[in-house]
Order: C-alpha cells, then sequence, then structure tokens
C-alpha cells in the first residue's frame, strides 16, 4: 500500500509524525501535528524528536501499538482539528 492509497479518505497519524504500516516513515509537516509561524523552528524540533525517538528504538525493545489504539488516539485528535 502506498501513502497515497492510505490517505484516500484524509491523513490520520498518531503525534503528526508516525504512520501506522511505514514504521521507518517519520512525517515532518503541519498535517496532524503542531502550527507555529515559524515552520524552521517546528521542523526542527520535530527533527530533535525523531532522533530521540531513533535513539530510544536503538535501545529499547521494539513494541508495536494495537490497530485500535491507533484509531482510538486518531478519534480524540480529530475534533481538535476541526476547530482550526
Amino acid at each position: 500500500m502506498t501513502l497515497t492509497e492510505k490517505w484516500s479518505n484524509g491523513v490520520t497519524s498518531l503525534h503528526g509524525m508516525h504512520i501506522r504500516g511505514f514504521p521507518n516513515c517519520f512525517m515532518m509537516s503541519i498535517a496532524q501535528s503542531g502550527l507555529t509561524v515559524n515552520f524552521p523552528y517546528m521542523l526542527n524540533e520535530q527533527g530533535k524528536h525523531i532522533g530521540y525517538i531513533v535513539a530510544q528504538a536503538l535501545t529499547l525493545p521494539a513494541r508495536s501499538t494495537t490497530s485500535s489504539h491507533h484509531h482510538a488516539t486518531t478519534k480524540n485528535l480529530s475534533p481538535a482539528l476541526d476547530d482550526l
């Protein structure tokens, strides 16, 4: 499945950075993530966070969220985005 196919009915992610089914893909954008007037600052913060995640992944045992957890988190975040 491509990302275009996965998002054919709308963007879904965990914290605007992680996409279920794409474990090695970290998205850096404003879709479902923080928004600031200083876009380079946001990219810098997202980059530092991705670096932290990768460092932790190299030292901690592997884990995966369940599909129901992913959908519950996405459902909880969606109403907040409707107000933007």
